[in-house]
């Protein structure tokens, strides 16, 4: 019965990769347009409003991070083209009071498990810092550590920020639209609040 079991399992999987290859395709087009219109309208201070407005990562964020959330400039998921769960996460910031404007690339590639070849083993992460420079250090609980960790950090943290990765790659990055426009319904309902006090 097991056997049986595991078959269904891999044709499972065979089919969620064939849909995550599909949504990859008709998304990305879509992603970069978004992208670029955002660029354009920079005034909007889309991606601040969507990060200091979500709580899917208020247990990650500190004190020190909302400063920094403050100048994000651009944010972008890449997936990968055939549909794996291997994706990068990328993240542009101005100079803050921590370091200087700086670009982060974390790249999350899969491994597979040594014997089987069949089982998800966990993350091989791989920091990518561009143009980088600390000006003040950042406390140990940062958010922004984050874009430091490796294969090499505790397992704990290493479960931690796997967390961090499907929060920002699966919730925030594909849903920024309706997460911005709720922080700006949320705006005018405080200020209907305050003046109808």
């Amino acid at each position: 019965m097991l056997s049986i079991l595991d078959e269904l399992e891999k044709e499972q999987d065979q089919v969620e990769l064939a849909i995550a290859k599909y949504a990859n395709a008709q998304l990305e087009p879509f992603y970069s347009k978004r992208r670029e219109i955002l660029k354009q309208n920079e005034n909007l201070d889309f991606w601040p409003t969507v990060f200091k407005h979500v709580n899917v990562l208020d247990d990650f964020v500190s004190v020190e991070d909302n400063l920094i959330l403050d100048e994000i400039d651009d944010f972008y998921v890449e997936k990968d083209s055939e549909g794996d769960k291997n994706l990068s996460i990328c993240m542009s910031i101005r100079e803050n009071p921590f370091f200087k404007a700086i670009q982060f690339k974390k790249q999350l590639v899969w491994c597979k498990d040594t014997e089987t070849q069949e089982k998800d083993s966990g993350f091989y992460t791989s920091p990518d810092r561009i143009n980088f420079e600390i000006k003040k250090r950042l406390p140990d609980d940062s958010l922004f550590h984050f874009f430091g960790y490796t294969t090499s950090s505790k397992q704990k943290e290493r479960d931690q920020n796997l967390e961090i990765a499907n929060i920002l790659a699966d919730e925030i990055f594909p849903a920024a639209i309706a997460l911005f426009k709720l922080s700006e319904e949320d705006n005018v309902t405080d200020e209907y609040d305050i003046s109808d006090a």
